[in-house]
Protein backbone atom coordinates (compact mmCIF):
# COMPACT_ATOMS: atom_id res chain seq x y z
CA UNK A 1 0.00 0.00 0.00
CA UNK A 2 2.44 2.33 0.68
CA UNK A 3 5.04 1.85 -2.07
CA UNK A 4 1.96 1.39 -5.11
CA UNK A 5 -1.02 3.36 -4.22
CA UNK A 6 0.79 6.53 -3.11
CA UNK A 7 1.24 9.58 -5.59
CA UNK A 8 2.58 11.68 -3.21
CA UNK A 9 5.15 11.23 0.01
CA UNK A 10 5.53 14.28 2.39
CA UNK A 11 9.00 13.44 4.11
CA UNK A 12 8.28 15.84 7.37
CA UNK A 13 5.04 13.80 7.89
CA UNK A 14 6.69 10.28 7.53
CA UNK A 15 10.20 11.33 9.96
CA UNK A 16 7.38 12.18 12.65
CA UNK A 17 5.27 8.92 11.68
CA UNK A 18 8.86 7.25 12.14
CA UNK A 19 9.32 8.82 15.64
CA UNK A 20 5.74 8.15 16.93
CA UNK A 21 6.54 4.31 15.81
CA UNK A 22 9.87 4.50 17.91
CA UNK A 23 7.59 5.75 21.01
CA UNK A 24 5.27 3.04 20.72
CA UNK A 25 8.14 0.43 20.55
CA UNK A 26 9.57 2.24 23.75
CA UNK A 27 6.29 2.15 25.61
CA UNK A 28 6.35 -1.95 24.71
CA UNK A 29 9.43 -2.50 25.90
CA UNK A 30 9.25 -0.34 29.09
CA UNK A 31 5.77 -2.80 29.54
CA UNK A 32 4.00 -0.04 29.68
CA UNK A 33 0.65 -1.58 30.42
CA UNK A 34 -1.74 1.38 30.88
CA UNK A 35 -3.97 1.82 27.15
CA UNK A 36 -4.37 5.73 27.46
CA UNK A 37 -0.80 6.23 26.33
CA UNK A 38 -1.12 3.94 23.76
CA UNK A 39 -4.20 5.19 22.34
CA UNK A 40 -3.03 8.65 21.88
CA UNK A 41 0.17 8.12 20.78
CA UNK A 42 -2.00 5.85 17.74
CA UNK A 43 -4.08 8.25 17.05
CA UNK A 44 -1.35 10.89 17.01
CA UNK A 45 0.46 8.40 14.81
CA UNK A 46 -2.93 8.16 12.44
CA UNK A 47 -2.87 11.85 11.84
CA UNK A 48 1.23 12.16 10.99
CA UNK A 49 0.82 8.74 8.40
CA UNK A 50 -2.06 10.60 6.84
CA UNK A 51 -0.23 13.81 6.57
CA UNK A 52 2.47 11.79 5.07
CA UNK A 53 0.64 11.03 1.96
CA UNK A 54 0.09 6.95 2.70
CA UNK A 55 -2.92 5.57 3.69
CA UNK A 56 -3.07 6.01 6.98
CA UNK A 57 -4.46 2.19 7.62
CA UNK A 58 -0.91 1.51 7.90
CA UNK A 59 -1.01 3.27 11.33
CA UNK A 60 -3.40 0.58 12.55
CA UNK A 61 -1.18 -2.41 11.40
CA UNK A 62 1.77 -0.77 13.07
CA UNK A 63 -0.56 0.06 16.45
CA UNK A 64 -1.68 -3.71 16.39
CA UNK A 65 1.91 -4.86 15.60
CA UNK A 66 3.57 -2.99 18.38
CA UNK A 67 0.63 -3.04 21.64
CA UNK A 68 2.37 -5.80 23.84
CA UNK A 69 0.22 -8.75 23.64
CA UNK A 70 2.66 -11.63 25.00
CA UNK A 71 1.14 -12.65 28.56
CA UNK A 72 1.78 -10.30 32.10
CA UNK A 73 4.37 -11.74 33.82
CA UNK A 74 3.41 -13.95 37.16
CA UNK A 75 4.75 -11.06 39.53
CA UNK A 76 1.88 -8.88 38.13
CA UNK A 77 -0.97 -11.54 38.76
CA UNK A 78 0.93 -11.56 42.56
CA UNK A 79 0.20 -7.88 43.04
CA UNK A 80 -3.70 -8.16 42.14
CA UNK A 81 -4.15 -10.78 45.34
CA UNK A 82 -2.78 -8.12 47.70
CA UNK A 83 -4.80 -5.20 46.13
CA UNK A 84 -7.66 -7.42 46.28
CA UNK A 85 -6.85 -8.95 49.91
CA UNK A 86 -6.81 -5.15 50.51
CA UNK A 87 -10.70 -4.56 49.18
CA UNK A 88 -11.63 -7.50 51.37
CA UNK A 89 -10.59 -6.37 54.73
CA UNK A 90 -11.04 -2.80 54.42
CA UNK A 91 -12.96 -1.48 51.13
CA UNK A 92 -12.72 2.12 49.76
CA UNK A 93 -12.75 4.03 46.71
CA UNK A 94 -8.95 3.86 46.47
CA UNK A 95 -8.67 0.36 47.31
CA UNK A 96 -11.31 -0.26 44.36
CA UNK A 97 -9.39 1.76 42.09
CA UNK A 98 -5.89 -0.06 42.52
CA UNK A 99 -7.70 -3.03 42.65
CA UNK A 100 -9.40 -2.53 39.82
CA UNK A 101 -5.62 -1.17 37.97
CA UNK A 102 -4.24 -4.23 38.96
CA UNK A 103 -6.78 -6.55 37.55
CA UNK A 104 -6.37 -4.59 34.16
CA UNK A 105 -2.88 -4.92 34.94
CA UNK A 106 -2.97 -8.82 34.61
CA UNK A 107 -4.44 -8.71 30.58
CA UNK A 108 -2.08 -8.20 28.18
CA UNK A 109 -2.82 -4.18 26.20
CA UNK A 110 -3.44 -5.74 22.78
CA UNK A 111 -6.14 -8.11 24.32
CA UNK A 112 -7.87 -5.48 26.64
CA UNK A 113 -7.83 -3.16 23.40
CA UNK A 114 -8.91 -5.74 21.27
CA UNK A 115 -12.14 -6.38 23.86
CA UNK A 116 -13.11 -2.92 23.85
CA UNK A 117 -13.08 -2.16 19.83
CA UNK A 118 -14.71 -5.11 18.99
CA UNK A 119 -18.49 -4.54 19.69
CA UNK A 120 -17.85 -1.24 17.84
CA UNK A 121 -15.56 -2.35 14.92
CA UNK A 122 -17.79 -5.87 14.51
CA UNK A 123 -21.09 -4.39 14.52
CA UNK A 124 -20.89 -1.29 12.90
CA UNK A 125 -17.12 -0.35 11.48
CA UNK A 126 -16.82 -3.83 9.23
CA UNK A 127 -20.08 -3.79 7.70
CA UNK A 128 -20.68 -0.33 6.85
CA UNK A 129 -16.83 -0.65 5.51
CA UNK A 130 -18.07 -3.88 3.53
CA UNK A 131 -21.46 -2.16 2.10
CA UNK A 132 -19.64 1.33 1.08
CA UNK A 133 -16.51 -0.76 -0.79
CA UNK A 134 -18.48 -3.42 -2.01
CA UNK A 135 -21.18 -1.16 -4.10
CA UNK A 136 -20.90 -3.94 -7.32
CA UNK A 137 -24.04 -4.98 -10.04
CA UNK A 138 -24.13 -8.43 -9.61
CA UNK A 139 -26.14 -8.93 -13.03
CA UNK A 140 -26.24 -11.43 -15.54
CA UNK A 141 -23.50 -9.51 -17.91
CA UNK A 142 -21.53 -8.43 -14.65
CA UNK A 143 -20.94 -12.04 -13.84
CA UNK A 144 -20.64 -13.68 -17.63
CA UNK A 145 -17.59 -10.91 -17.65
CA UNK A 146 -16.08 -11.56 -14.74
CA UNK A 147 -16.48 -15.02 -15.66
CA UNK A 148 -14.00 -14.76 -18.55
CA UNK A 149 -12.11 -12.28 -16.53
CA UNK A 150 -7.80 -13.36 -16.10
CA UNK A 151 -8.60 -10.71 -12.93
CA UNK A 152 -11.73 -12.49 -11.23
CA UNK A 153 -9.65 -16.02 -11.67
CA UNK A 154 -6.65 -14.64 -10.57
CA UNK A 155 -8.07 -13.02 -7.72
CA UNK A 156 -9.90 -15.87 -6.68
CA UNK A 157 -6.81 -18.51 -6.78
CA UNK A 158 -5.30 -15.93 -4.67
CA UNK A 159 -7.15 -15.54 -2.00
CA UNK A 160 -8.30 -19.27 -1.93
CA UNK A 161 -4.98 -21.10 -2.79
CA UNK A 162 -2.28 -18.43 -2.16
CA UNK A 163 -3.49 -17.97 2.05
CA UNK A 164 -3.87 -22.15 1.98
CA UNK A 165 -0.86 -22.58 0.91
CA UNK A 166 1.53 -19.98 1.83
CA UNK A 167 -0.08 -19.80 5.42
CA UNK A 168 0.10 -23.82 6.05
CA UNK A 169 3.66 -24.22 4.23
CA UNK A 170 4.88 -21.24 6.80
CA UNK A 171 3.45 -22.34 9.77
CA UNK A 172 4.75 -25.95 9.27
CA UNK A 173 8.10 -24.91 8.88
CA UNK A 174 8.03 -22.83 12.02
CA UNK A 175 6.81 -26.09 13.83
CA UNK A 176 8.91 -28.18 12.50
CA UNK A 177 12.18 -25.64 13.28
CA UNK A 178 10.70 -25.14 16.95
CA UNK A 179 10.17 -21.43 15.83
CA UNK A 180 6.81 -21.51 17.35
CA UNK A 181 4.63 -23.76 18.92
CA UNK A 182 0.75 -24.61 19.17
CA UNK A 183 -1.20 -26.38 22.00
CA UNK A 184 -1.35 -29.87 21.63
CA UNK A 185 -4.91 -30.20 20.98
CA UNK A 186 -4.15 -28.47 17.43
CA UNK A 187 -4.53 -30.75 14.79
CA UNK A 188 -2.67 -29.79 11.14
CA UNK A 189 -5.69 -30.21 10.28
CA UNK A 190 -6.90 -27.10 12.05
CA UNK A 191 -4.16 -24.83 10.71
CA UNK A 192 -4.97 -25.83 7.14
CA UNK A 193 -8.55 -25.36 7.87
CA UNK A 194 -7.55 -21.75 9.47
CA UNK A 195 -5.24 -20.85 6.86
CA UNK A 196 -7.98 -21.81 3.80
CA UNK A 197 -10.58 -19.42 6.11
CA UNK A 198 -7.62 -16.58 5.95
CA UNK A 199 -8.91 -16.29 2.18
CA UNK A 200 -11.75 -14.45 3.08
CA UNK A 201 -10.44 -11.30 2.00
CA UNK A 202 -13.47 -9.22 2.29
CA UNK A 203 -12.73 -5.56 3.69
CA UNK A 204 -9.49 -5.24 2.98
CA UNK A 205 -9.53 -6.79 -0.61
CA UNK A 206 -12.10 -4.80 -1.41
CA UNK A 207 -10.56 -1.34 -0.14
CA UNK A 208 -7.51 -2.22 -2.12
CA UNK A 209 -9.57 -2.87 -5.62
CA UNK A 210 -10.56 0.48 -5.39
CA UNK A 211 -7.00 1.64 -4.74
CA UNK A 212 -5.55 -0.47 -7.67
CA UNK A 213 -8.01 0.27 -9.73
CA UNK A 214 -9.95 3.06 -11.47
CA UNK A 215 -11.54 1.36 -14.78
CA UNK A 216 -15.50 1.20 -13.00
CA UNK A 217 -15.13 -2.47 -15.50
CA UNK A 218 -11.64 -3.64 -13.75
CA UNK A 219 -13.16 -2.61 -10.51
CA UNK A 220 -16.75 -4.44 -10.91
CA UNK A 221 -14.38 -7.76 -11.90
CA UNK A 222 -12.48 -7.42 -9.24
CA UNK A 223 -14.61 -7.35 -6.87
CA UNK A 224 -16.72 -10.22 -7.84
CA UNK A 225 -13.63 -12.14 -8.01
CA UNK A 226 -13.56 -10.96 -4.01
CA UNK A 227 -16.75 -11.48 -2.81
CA UNK A 228 -16.44 -15.06 -4.89
CA UNK A 229 -12.99 -16.50 -3.18
CA UNK A 230 -14.03 -15.08 0.12
CA UNK A 231 -17.33 -17.52 -0.31
CA UNK A 232 -15.74 -20.17 -1.61
CA UNK A 233 -12.55 -19.87 1.56
CA UNK A 234 -15.64 -19.59 3.84
CA UNK A 235 -17.05 -23.20 2.76
CA UNK A 236 -14.18 -24.74 1.54
CA UNK A 237 -12.85 -23.99 5.21
CA UNK A 238 -15.12 -25.05 7.46
CA UNK A 239 -15.49 -28.37 5.33
CA UNK A 240 -12.08 -28.60 5.49
CA UNK A 241 -12.13 -28.18 9.61
CA UNK A 242 -14.91 -30.34 10.19
CA UNK A 243 -12.97 -33.26 7.83
CA UNK A 244 -9.61 -32.99 7.74
CA UNK A 245 -9.38 -31.56 11.80
CA UNK A 246 -9.89 -34.62 13.38
CA UNK A 247 -8.13 -36.82 11.07
CA UNK A 248 -4.31 -35.33 10.51
CA UNK A 249 -2.02 -36.09 13.17
CA UNK A 250 -1.46 -32.91 15.82
CA UNK A 251 0.78 -30.17 15.57
CA UNK A 252 2.69 -30.32 18.84
CA UNK A 253 1.97 -32.57 21.78
CA UNK A 254 1.48 -31.36 25.55
CA UNK A 255 1.75 -34.82 27.16
CA UNK A 256 3.61 -37.86 26.56
CA UNK A 257 0.09 -39.12 25.06
CA UNK A 258 -1.87 -38.13 22.74
CA UNK A 259 -5.42 -37.48 23.38
CA UNK A 260 -8.35 -39.90 22.01
CA UNK A 261 -10.80 -38.48 19.44
CA UNK A 262 -14.24 -38.30 20.00
CA UNK A 263 -16.55 -41.19 18.90
CA UNK A 264 -18.19 -39.31 15.73
CA UNK A 265 -17.40 -36.44 13.52
CA UNK A 266 -19.65 -34.13 15.18
CA UNK A 267 -18.90 -34.69 18.66
CA UNK A 268 -17.12 -33.29 21.39
CA UNK A 269 -15.52 -35.31 24.11
CA UNK A 270 -18.33 -34.24 26.61
CA UNK A 271 -21.35 -35.05 24.37
CA UNK A 272 -19.55 -38.70 23.86
CA UNK A 273 -19.06 -39.33 26.57
CA UNK A 274 -22.54 -38.69 27.69
CA UNK A 275 -23.77 -41.01 25.17
CA UNK A 276 -21.36 -43.81 26.16
CA UNK A 277 -22.81 -43.50 29.32
CA UNK A 278 -26.33 -43.49 28.34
Amino acid sequence: MALFYTDSVSVPALVVAGLLLAVLVAMRWLRVWRLTPFVLVGLALWVAVSASGVHPTLAGVLMGVTVPAAHVPQEQRDRLRYYGRAVAEAPSPTRVRLATSAARATVAANDRLQEALHPVSASFVVPLFGLANAGVLLDGAALRAAASSSLTLAIVLALLVGNAVGISALAAIALRTRLGDLPGQVRYGHLVGGAVLAGIGFTISLFITDLAFDDPRLQSEAKIGVLTGSLLAAVLGSVLLRWLGERLPLCSVDTDEVPDLPDGPWLDPVSAATQVEA
